[in-house]
């Protein structure tokens, strides 16, 4: 059920609660979330509400580095395009699900964003030349 845009720490709140559900049951990145983030989901969707408000309301909360999870999560299991697509996929339902309006829009423009940025970041990291060509 469509609500209306994004306006709330609340309205984050249950978009992160919908998108980590389909995480946790999905055969291609539950497993990955769980072993990196292991029991602790609350605490996890806890700081990406953060910085989902951060980003999306402008509220300073959200002060880590999203890339460390993902470089532990690459050194276990190396992720691929495919697993991206799939977050985005993910991600991109649990928003069209709940919400409407700029804000929406502004949370799947932002997640296609990080999605790019975050997959070149690992490439550089993993020492590929042709990471550098993207910077």
């Amino acid at each position: 059920m469509k609500s209306q845009d994004i306006s709330t720490r609340h309205d984050i709140e249950v978009l992160v609660k919908a998108f980590y559900g389909e995480v946790r049951n999905d055969a291609l990145l539950g497993d990955l979330f769980t072993r990196q983030i292991g029991s602790d989901w609350e605490g996890h969707e806890e700081r990406v509400c953060d910085f989902w408000e951060t980003v999306l309301l402008g509220t300073p909360k959200f002060k880590s580095r999203a890339l460390l999870g993902h470089l532990e999560v690459d050194e276990l299991c190396p992720l691929c395009p495919f697993h991206f697509h799939h977050w985005c996929e993910l991600f991109q339902g649990a928003v069209q699900s709940h919400f409407e309006g700029e804000r929406a829009q502004r949370a799947l423009c932002r997640a296609a964003a990080m999605s790019a940025t975050m997959q070149t970041q690992l490439l550089r990291e993993r020492g590929c030349p042709l990471a550098a060509l993207k910077a």
